[in-house]
Protein backbone atom coordinates (compact mmCIF):
# COMPACT_ATOMS: atom_id res chain seq x y z
CA UNK A 1 0.00 0.00 0.00
CA UNK A 2 2.83 2.42 0.78
CA UNK A 3 4.40 1.77 -2.62
CA UNK A 4 1.05 2.32 -4.31
CA UNK A 5 0.61 5.62 -2.50
CA UNK A 6 4.11 6.71 -3.46
CA UNK A 7 3.41 5.81 -7.11
CA UNK A 8 0.13 7.74 -7.18
CA UNK A 9 1.84 10.74 -5.59
CA UNK A 10 4.60 10.71 -8.23
CA UNK A 11 2.01 10.50 -11.01
CA UNK A 12 0.12 13.40 -9.50
CA UNK A 13 3.32 15.46 -9.27
CA UNK A 14 4.02 14.76 -12.95
CA UNK A 15 0.47 15.76 -13.92
CA UNK A 16 0.76 19.08 -12.16
CA UNK A 17 2.54 20.49 -15.18
CA UNK A 18 -0.26 19.46 -17.54
CA UNK A 19 -3.44 19.58 -15.48
CA UNK A 20 -2.84 21.10 -12.03
CA UNK A 21 -6.29 20.13 -10.72
CA UNK A 22 -6.00 16.44 -11.65
CA UNK A 23 -2.34 16.38 -10.62
CA UNK A 24 -3.20 17.86 -7.22
CA UNK A 25 -6.00 15.34 -6.75
CA UNK A 26 -3.65 12.44 -7.51
CA UNK A 27 -1.03 13.81 -5.14
CA UNK A 28 -3.55 14.15 -2.32
CA UNK A 29 -4.89 10.68 -3.00
CA UNK A 30 -1.38 9.23 -2.98
CA UNK A 31 -0.48 10.95 0.29
CA UNK A 32 -3.74 9.71 1.83
CA UNK A 33 -2.92 6.14 0.79
CA UNK A 34 0.55 6.47 2.34
CA UNK A 35 -0.89 7.89 5.58
CA UNK A 36 -3.51 5.13 5.88
CA UNK A 37 -0.91 2.49 5.09
CA UNK A 38 1.53 3.79 7.72
CA UNK A 39 -1.26 4.12 10.27
CA UNK A 40 -2.26 0.49 9.68
CA UNK A 41 1.37 -0.62 9.91
CA UNK A 42 1.90 1.18 13.22
CA UNK A 43 -1.35 -0.19 14.61
CA UNK A 44 -0.37 -3.68 13.48
CA UNK A 45 3.06 -3.43 15.13
CA UNK A 46 1.52 -2.20 18.38
CA UNK A 47 -0.99 -5.06 18.32
CA UNK A 48 1.73 -7.64 17.63
CA UNK A 49 3.86 -6.20 20.42
CA UNK A 50 0.91 -6.30 22.81
CA UNK A 51 0.19 -9.91 21.89
CA UNK A 52 3.86 -10.85 22.32
CA UNK A 53 3.93 -9.19 25.75
CA UNK A 54 0.79 -11.07 26.79
CA UNK A 55 2.31 -14.34 25.57
CA UNK A 56 5.58 -13.65 27.41
CA UNK A 57 3.70 -12.78 30.58
CA UNK A 58 1.65 -15.98 30.40
CA UNK A 59 4.76 -18.03 29.59
CA UNK A 60 6.77 -16.53 32.46
CA UNK A 61 4.08 -17.78 34.83
CA UNK A 62 3.50 -21.15 33.19
CA UNK A 63 7.18 -22.10 33.00
CA UNK A 64 7.28 -22.11 36.81
CA UNK A 65 3.76 -23.30 37.62
CA UNK A 66 3.33 -25.90 34.83
CA UNK A 67 6.81 -26.34 33.28
CA UNK A 68 6.03 -29.44 31.21
CA UNK A 69 2.45 -28.66 30.24
CA UNK A 70 1.47 -28.64 26.58
CA UNK A 71 0.65 -24.93 26.83
CA UNK A 72 4.07 -24.03 28.25
CA UNK A 73 5.81 -26.01 25.52
CA UNK A 74 3.62 -24.40 22.85
CA UNK A 75 4.35 -20.88 24.12
CA UNK A 76 8.07 -21.60 24.43
CA UNK A 77 8.20 -22.74 20.83
CA UNK A 78 6.15 -19.74 19.71
CA UNK A 79 8.38 -17.23 21.52
CA UNK A 80 11.78 -18.73 20.71
CA UNK A 81 11.10 -20.33 17.36
CA UNK A 82 12.17 -23.71 18.73
CA UNK A 83 12.07 -25.66 21.99
CA UNK A 84 15.84 -25.72 22.45
CA UNK A 85 16.20 -22.48 24.50
CA UNK A 86 13.50 -23.65 26.91
CA UNK A 87 15.07 -27.09 27.27
CA UNK A 88 18.42 -25.42 28.00
CA UNK A 89 16.84 -23.24 30.68
CA UNK A 90 15.11 -26.19 32.34
CA UNK A 91 18.36 -28.20 32.29
CA UNK A 92 20.26 -25.34 33.93
CA UNK A 93 17.63 -25.06 36.67
CA UNK A 94 17.65 -28.81 37.36
CA UNK A 95 21.45 -28.94 37.45
CA UNK A 96 21.51 -25.95 39.79
CA UNK A 97 19.04 -27.63 42.15
CA UNK A 98 20.86 -30.96 42.15
CA UNK A 99 24.24 -29.31 42.67
CA UNK A 100 22.88 -27.34 45.61
CA UNK A 101 21.22 -30.46 47.01
CA UNK A 102 24.45 -32.43 46.72
CA UNK A 103 26.32 -29.72 48.59
CA UNK A 104 23.66 -28.81 51.16
CA UNK A 105 20.35 -30.65 51.04
CA UNK A 106 18.67 -28.53 53.71
CA UNK A 107 19.39 -25.25 51.97
CA UNK A 108 18.16 -26.72 48.69
CA UNK A 109 14.89 -27.74 50.32
CA UNK A 110 14.52 -24.30 51.86
CA UNK A 111 14.92 -22.72 48.43
CA UNK A 112 12.32 -25.12 47.03
CA UNK A 113 9.81 -24.32 49.74
CA UNK A 114 10.23 -20.56 49.42
CA UNK A 115 8.16 -20.18 46.23
CA UNK A 116 7.83 -16.39 46.51
CA UNK A 117 11.44 -15.24 46.86
CA UNK A 118 13.39 -18.49 46.57
CA UNK A 119 15.94 -19.18 43.87
CA UNK A 120 13.66 -21.57 41.97
CA UNK A 121 10.32 -19.83 42.67
CA UNK A 122 7.58 -22.43 42.15
CA UNK A 123 9.46 -24.50 39.58
CA UNK A 124 10.06 -27.39 42.01
CA UNK A 125 7.24 -26.71 44.47
CA UNK A 126 5.99 -30.29 44.03
CA UNK A 127 7.98 -33.47 43.60
CA UNK A 128 5.91 -34.30 40.51
CA UNK A 129 7.30 -31.20 38.81
CA UNK A 130 10.89 -32.29 39.35
CA UNK A 131 10.08 -35.79 38.10
CA UNK A 132 8.20 -34.42 35.10
CA UNK A 133 11.04 -32.08 34.12
CA UNK A 134 13.60 -34.89 34.37
CA UNK A 135 11.39 -37.12 32.22
CA UNK A 136 10.96 -34.30 29.72
CA UNK A 137 14.73 -33.85 29.56
CA UNK A 138 15.30 -37.64 29.61
CA UNK A 139 17.40 -37.17 32.74
CA UNK A 140 17.82 -39.49 35.72
CA UNK A 141 16.25 -38.29 38.96
CA UNK A 142 17.84 -38.24 42.42
CA UNK A 143 15.82 -40.66 44.54
CA UNK A 144 16.71 -39.05 47.87
CA UNK A 145 15.66 -35.68 46.56
CA UNK A 146 12.21 -37.05 45.77
CA UNK A 147 11.93 -38.49 49.28
CA UNK A 148 12.85 -35.16 50.82
CA UNK A 149 10.36 -33.40 48.55
CA UNK A 150 7.56 -35.49 49.99
CA UNK A 151 8.71 -35.05 53.58
CA UNK A 152 8.90 -31.33 53.02
CA UNK A 153 5.33 -31.21 51.77
CA UNK A 154 4.05 -33.48 54.53
CA UNK A 155 5.75 -31.67 57.38
CA UNK A 156 5.54 -28.16 55.93
CA UNK A 157 8.59 -26.99 57.80
CA UNK A 158 11.36 -24.60 56.90
CA UNK A 159 14.79 -26.24 56.93
CA UNK A 160 17.99 -24.22 57.27
CA UNK A 161 21.71 -24.71 57.88
CA UNK A 162 24.54 -22.63 59.25
CA UNK A 163 27.74 -22.08 57.28
CA UNK A 164 31.33 -21.76 58.32
CA UNK A 165 34.10 -20.13 56.28
CA UNK A 166 36.70 -22.61 57.51
CA UNK A 167 34.72 -25.81 56.95
CA UNK A 168 36.55 -26.71 53.71
CA UNK A 169 39.84 -26.74 55.58
CA UNK A 170 38.41 -28.78 58.43
CA UNK A 171 36.89 -31.38 56.12
CA UNK A 172 40.26 -32.10 54.56
CA UNK A 173 41.43 -33.35 57.92
CA UNK A 174 41.82 -37.11 57.84
CA UNK A 175 40.65 -37.65 61.43
CA UNK A 176 37.37 -35.85 60.87
CA UNK A 177 36.69 -37.76 57.66
CA UNK A 178 37.31 -41.06 59.39
CA UNK A 179 35.12 -40.02 62.29
CA UNK A 180 32.26 -39.14 59.93
CA UNK A 181 32.58 -42.47 58.14
CA UNK A 182 32.46 -44.31 61.46
CA UNK A 183 29.37 -42.43 62.68
CA UNK A 184 27.52 -42.96 59.44
CA UNK A 185 28.27 -46.68 59.51
CA UNK A 186 27.09 -46.99 63.12
CA UNK A 187 23.77 -45.31 62.46
CA UNK A 188 23.20 -47.18 59.22
CA UNK A 189 23.66 -50.48 61.07
CA UNK A 190 21.13 -49.27 63.60
CA UNK A 191 18.79 -48.79 60.61
CA UNK A 192 18.07 -45.17 61.41
CA UNK A 193 16.33 -43.05 58.80
CA UNK A 194 18.48 -40.91 56.54
CA UNK A 195 17.11 -37.66 57.89
CA UNK A 196 17.79 -38.73 61.48
CA UNK A 197 21.35 -39.81 60.61
CA UNK A 198 22.09 -36.40 59.09
CA UNK A 199 20.81 -34.57 62.15
CA UNK A 200 22.72 -36.80 64.57
CA UNK A 201 26.05 -36.61 62.75
CA UNK A 202 25.80 -32.84 62.31
CA UNK A 203 24.96 -32.32 65.97
CA UNK A 204 27.77 -34.59 67.18
CA UNK A 205 30.27 -33.04 64.76
CA UNK A 206 29.46 -29.60 66.09
CA UNK A 207 29.79 -30.79 69.68
CA UNK A 208 33.10 -32.58 69.01
CA UNK A 209 34.79 -30.26 66.51
CA UNK A 210 32.86 -27.01 67.05
CA UNK A 211 32.18 -26.86 63.32
CA UNK A 212 29.04 -27.15 61.19
CA UNK A 213 28.97 -29.85 58.51
CA UNK A 214 26.77 -29.99 55.44
CA UNK A 215 25.58 -33.53 54.78
CA UNK A 216 23.39 -34.95 52.04
CA UNK A 217 22.77 -38.31 50.43
CA UNK A 218 22.55 -38.57 46.64
CA UNK A 219 21.92 -41.86 44.87
CA UNK A 220 23.04 -43.93 47.88
CA UNK A 221 26.20 -41.90 48.44
CA UNK A 222 26.84 -39.65 51.43
CA UNK A 223 28.32 -36.27 50.49
CA UNK A 224 30.02 -34.18 53.17
CA UNK A 225 30.25 -30.50 52.29
CA UNK A 226 30.30 -31.38 48.61
CA UNK A 227 33.86 -32.76 48.51
CA UNK A 228 33.89 -35.95 50.61
CA UNK A 229 31.88 -38.84 49.20
CA UNK A 230 31.14 -42.00 51.18
CA UNK A 231 29.18 -44.93 49.83
CA UNK A 232 26.05 -45.58 51.90
CA UNK A 233 25.34 -49.06 53.19
CA UNK A 234 22.19 -50.38 51.52
CA UNK A 235 19.59 -51.66 53.95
Amino acid sequence: MTLLGALVTIIGFALLWLTPFIGGFFMLAGMAIIWVSEDQRIRGEKQRKRIEEEIEEEFDKLKYDEPTSAKAIELATLLHGSLKPYETWLLEEVESLEKLYSYDSETALEEIRNVKTGKFKSLFSESEKYIGICEFLKREIIVELIEDFQKLLDQDVVLGVETDSNIDDILTDYDLEEWVKKQLTVYEREKKEREEIIKLVKAEAFQKFKKVLTISCVNSEWIINGNIKIAANKK
